[in-house]
């Protein structure tokens, strides 16, 4: 029954993972942007930190 009705702790890391997952995602395709529109590594790097924190 634990497999079909986990526990809210479960719940509560997995929806953690995924949201870290998701954010690291987002920020290396946005990296990969930025990169590729030739943005300096500086730009990249604050705008990375303050979108991840």
């Amino acid at each position: 029954m634990d497999i079909f009705f986990p526990s809210k702790k479960k719940i509560k890391i997995c929806s953690y993972l995924f949201v870290h997952m998701f954010k690291y995602a987002l920020y290396l395709i946005y990296s990969f942007y930025t990169k590729y529109l030739n943005f300096t590594n500086v730009y990249v790097s604050i705008c990375g930190f303050v979108f991840l924190h």
